[in-house]
């Protein structure tokens, strides 16, 4: 009896301590089901450079509408500013620091008139 208790023990640590790994990404970084087993799955083939200056918590303030203005204010220089259908469309604030291409991406879009429009918080998988 007590055998069968210590298994039942030890079957229920490891399925909550698989549960935390799980839950790692999703309660560290905000991302969903999908971007987390991704970013469990390439562990430690990937690393990310970010932008002087970044901070993940800054990121989050980053609200829709905002100015670019305000948004340099609030985490710096790009690493990266880029066109796609007019200038200073997008700012990529994360690049990949490793030859996998898996790396976790901080993108912001704007608007022509300079306004945020879309927000990207998630882990590329290459």
């Amino acid at each position: 009896m007590k055998h069968g208790f210590r298994k039942t023990i030890a079957c229920g640590l490891l399925s909550l301590l698989s549960l935390m790994l799980l839950c790692w990404p999703t309660l560290h970084y905000g991302y969903d089901v999908s971007d987390s087993i991704n970013c469990l799955v390439t562990t430690g083939q990937h690393s990310t450079q970010y932008a002087v200056g970044y901070g993940d918590a800054a990121f989050a303030n980053v609200r829709l509408g905002m100015t670019r203005e305000k948004v340099l204010q609030l985490l710096g220089e790009p690493l990266k500013r880029y066109e796609v259908y007019w200038p200073d469309y997008g700012w990529s604030y994360a690049q990949p620091a490793s030859s996998s291409g898996h790396y976790h991406l901080r993108d912001i879009r704007f608007s022509q008139d300079g306004k945020v429009t879309d927000v990207f918080k998630v882990f590329y998988f290459d």
